[in-house]
């Protein structure tokens, strides 16, 4: 089989109109992915945001709402908007509509710090929550526009080079940025300023991330009826994939695990915070969470351009039930470096829990992948949706656990608390494990 042969092979999923464009839609996609993760470095939910948060406050209660707001938006956009997704002619205009509301969003939080000097911490935390809402109610429209769209313009057995390309670039720049953050969270005085730098970065790698969308060129859909995909029709129809696909409910509850391991994103800050009382630490924990982010962020780098080819060439299954098992192991690491590791190195043995967190984008993004290869291109919209809003049922989750460590923290002491919390929900995670090795490999079948 010749070189041309090949390449029809591997486009022969896309319409005749989507693979001409085949070239030019797989480096913009690319390039639009490469800058959403440089921007994303610099407001990462497993670091820079929890450790702004708890400059704030050190309410377990008011920690919990960060992952709640972050969560709850982007789970109800998804099925808000999906019949708008399914009807648009043209996707690509709510792709860029829902980005821009996003990094307009993390402009008005940088700004907020930057020229807000004379508000109080409550009232920064109210604006911060109130537009971090906002922004990921736009990102969860953003996110499954993208992935319906990757459906439509990128073939099966390339999609997992678009997040091996977008996430290793975006993601490598951390080795100049990881240095930037390190410094500013490790500062003692301004942080302020310091995380509207942050934030400030953020905005602009995010409106370049938006200009790039503008370079797709994606065939027209038909057009659809005005009641195509209602609210109630997306509801009716999300329930039965869900009761009638055994393989979307399978990959569905592997996403629900890793959407819950985020939340324990903002506990992680606060339990370091228990390991030593001396009165720099706070800046120490700074400047080694700004060494994780470089290690996380290398590693995701790593990650995705080596699992990208891989599950180009041998599919998703194997890849997926081995992030299953970081995904287990992430909670009881931290609580052996709270126990068993010296305090003097605590700090460094830390960054093994980011370099593992680093694996959970790579396993957002194939669990993303697969979705897109089970669901027919018919129906595929209602797949992506579905598997995005449906996770609302994670939301109970935050809340959950930051009423049980304020509760255990009553009666255990704070330490304790976040260990009990970190240990169930690492024998929940085992699940997934299981889960991931009954999937069936839809290229193979």
């Amino acid at each position: 089989m010749g070189e041309g042969d090949r390449d029809a092979d591997v486009l022969s999923d896309l319409t005749p109109k989507a693979a001409a464009h085949y070239p030019r839609n797989f480096r913009a996609m690319a390039l639009y992915t490469s800058f959403m993760q440089m921007g994303w470095i610099f407001k990462t939910e497993s670091t820079v945001v929890p450790m702004f948060v708890t400059h704030l406050t050190t309410n377990p209660l008011l920690i919990s709402a960060v992952p709640f707001l972050q969560r709850l938006p982007g789970f109800l956009s998804q099925f808000l908007f999906l019949g708008v997704v399914g009807r648009a002619p043209q996707r690509k205009r709510v792709l860029i509509a829902a980005t821009a509301v996003f990094t307009l969003a993390w402009g008005g939080i940088a700004a907020a710090l930057r020229f807000g000097g004379a508000l109080p911490a409550g009232a920064l935390l109210v604006v911060f929550l109130t537009l971090y809402a906002v922004g990921w109610t736009a990102m969860g429209v953003e996110r499954m526009t993208g992935r319906v769209m990757q459906g439509t313009l990128i073939p099966t057995r390339r999609r997992g080079r678009v997040f091996g390309i977008g996430g290793s670039v975006g993601r490598f720049s951390a080795l100049i940025s990881g240095a930037v953050i390190a410094d500013f969270m490790s500062r003692g005085t301004g942080f302020r300023l310091n995380f509207a730098l942050l934030f400030g970065i953020a905005f602009v790698l995010f409106g370049i991330a938006v200009a790039c969308q503008f370079a797709f060129r994606e065939p027209s859909q038909p057009a659809a009826p005005a009641n195509h995909m209602s609210l109630g029709q997306v509801a009716r129809d999300g329930w039965r994939l869900i009761r009638d696909d055994v393989d979307f409910r399978r990959i569905f509850l592997i996403g629900c695990f890793l959407s819950f391991s985020t939340n324990l994103f903002a506990f992680y800050v606060p339990y370091a915070r228990t390991w030593s009382a001396a009165p720099d630490y706070t800046q120490q924990l700074g400047y080694a969470l700004g060494k994780a982010l470089t290690i996380q962020h290398v590693v995701v780098g790593a990650l995705s351009l080596a699992l990208g080819l891989l599950v180009d060439w041998k599919g998703n299954r194997a890849v997926l039930r081995g992030l299953c098992l970081v995904l287990a192991n992430i909670p009881l690491l931290i609580i052996v470096i709270g126990r068993y590791v010296p305090v003097d190195a605590r700090l460094t043995a830390i960054l093994g829990v980011y370099a593992m967190i680093g694996c959970l984008p790579v396993m957002a993004r194939v669990t993303g992948n697969y979705v897109l290869e089970i669901g027919p291109p018919e129906t595929r919209t209602l797949y992506v949706g579905i598997f995005g809003s449906g996770q609302i049922v994670t939301l109970v989750f935050p809340l959950l656990l930051g009423v049980a460590v304020s509760g255990l923290t009553r009666l255990l002491g704070a330490k304790l608390a976040y260990e009990t919390v970190f240990l169930s929900c690492s024998a929940l995670f085992y699940t997934s494990v299981f889960l991931a090795s009954r999937l069936r490999e839809p290229r193979h079948a």
